[in-house]
């Protein structure tokens, strides 16, 4: 009987124990939560800066690397260097019988070509309107030349409206510079390759000048 009566008189700390210890669970597992949902988002928050930086340097439309994608990678350059500088012959008049619309597919159409037919030592950049850079690294002029002459024999896009039977090929001038060869500077890459490209404007589009 001394027994039962002894174990009674410990049932309230033994109820009061078992009750702290279940609070204990309860704030354990509610701060193992808040820690987990602060590391998703810490991991989320990580994850869009690293998105919105990356879009700082790509084209809205086409998805190619941007002007300012560009001037960093000068500013970074290291080793031989060529850039060539793309622009779209009569642009305006295409945007003009076939409308805004399709010349935007058109800047796509070639963001999407030029890739498919550059060499992994190159990246493409669209610098504004129906201008484009490629840079070709650590190859000799020599190749470069031979990799952008690849490219423009290869385009192959034809922008048409069937309604009107009208359609026109898509043809490209280009100006090519490089360093050492051309310029004693990288900064200096772009200016030359657009001389170049203005050259061969001149000399009838649809040509490469280097």
């Amino acid at each position: 009987m001394t027994f039962f009566i002894t174990l009674d008189q410990f049932t309230p700390y033994i109820e009061s124990s078992v009750n702290l210890y279940i609070l204990q669970m309860i704030l354990t597992i509610v701060i193992l939560g808040v820690v987990v949902l602060e590391i998703q988002h810490l991991r989320r928050m990580k994850e869009l800066n690293r998105y919105y930086e990356k879009r700082t340097y790509l084209d809205d439309l086409t998805g190619a690397e941007n002007r300012r994608s560009l001037r960093r990678s000068l500013e970074q350059a290291e080793g031989e260097l060529s850039l060539a500088i793309i622009d779209i012959d009569r642009f305006k008049r295409i945007n003009d019988t076939f409308g805004h619309i399709r010349g935007d597919q058109l800047l796509v159409d070639l963001t999407h070509r030029i890739n498919q037919l550059m060499s992994n030592n190159s990246s493409l950049y669209r610098v504004g309107g129906d201008e484009f850079v490629i840079l070709f690294h650590n190859i000799s002029k020599k190749q470069a030349v031979e990799e952008m002459a690849k490219i423009i024999n290869n385009l192959e896009i034809i922008v048409e409206d069937k309604e009107v039977k009208d359609q026109y090929e898509v043809t490209m001038s280009v100006g090519l510079a490089n360093y050492p060869k051309d310029v004693d500077d990288y900064k200096d890459l772009y200016a030359a390759a657009d001389s170049k490209m203005y050259m061969s404007k001149d000399a009838g589009r649809d040509t490469l000048q280097y």
